[in-house]
C-alpha cells in the first residue's frame, strides 16, 4: 500500500477506481480536526515502491505545514464569499436572508462553516498538484465552500465547492 511520510498508508477507495484514501489524520490548518486525505486519478503503474509521485507527497507535506493561523488569514476571502451568497438573496425590495441566516460580520463567518474533506488532485491545464479543502457553511448548503491551494501552499480560489481548480 502507498504510503506518505507522517501522513500514513493509504488504501483504495472501495469505490472509485484510481482514488486512494488515507486513515483519518489531523489537519494543522484546520484546527487539527480529523480528516481522511483523497488522492484522485492515480493509476497503479504511477506508483513506484509503495511510493506516490513525488510532487504529490511534497504538495501535502507544505499543505501540512500551513496551520490554523494561516487559515484565518483567508478569513476575508471567505467573508466575500459569505457577501457573494447574501447578495443573492438581498434587493432592495426583497429581503429573504435575514429569514435565512442572520447577517455576520467578517470575524463571525468561522461560527457558521467548518472543513468537511481533503481532496488532492492534478490539473489537466497546467499538471500541477492542488490540494482541495472542502467546507460546509450554512451560507451554502447546497454545495458548501472550497480552498484551492496550487501545489500545497498558494491558495489560488475560494468559491464555492464547484469540484474546479482554476476560475
Amino acid at each position: 500500500m502507498p504510503k506518505i511520510t507522517n501522513i500514513g498508508i493509504f488504501e483504495k477507495h472501495p469505490n472509485l477506481d484510481d482514488w486512494w484514501v488515507s486513515p483519518s489524520v489531523p489537519v494543522p490548518f484546520c484546527s487539527g480536526k480529523e480528516m481522511p486525505i483523497n488522492i484522485m486519478d492515480i493509476a497503479d503503474d504511477e506508483i513506484v515502491d509503495d511510493e506516490f509521485p513525488q510532487d504529490i507527497a511534497l504538495a501535502l507535506h507544505s499543505f501540512f505545514s500551513l496551520n490554523n493561523d494561516d487559515r484565518l488569514k483567508v478569513q476575508p476571502k471567505v467573508f466575500k464569499n459569505y457577501k457573494e451568497n447574501e447578495d443573492l438573496f438581498t434587493d432592495d425590495e426583497n429581503d429573504e436572508w435575514g429569514n435565512y441566516l442572520p447577517r455576520l460580520q467578517e470575524s463571525q463567518v468561522w461560527n457558521y462553516c467548518s472543513p468537511e474533506e481533503i481532496y488532492v488532485d492534478r490539473s489537466y491545464e497546467n499538471e500541477k498538484i492542488y490540494i482541495v479543502v472542502r467546507f460546509t457553511c450554512e451560507w451554502e448548503v447546497e454545495h458548501g465552500m472550497q480552498f484551492v491551494y496550487r501545489e500545497g501552499k498558494t491558495l489560488t480560489r475560494v468559491s464555492p465547492a464547484d469540484g474546479n481548480l482554476h476560475d
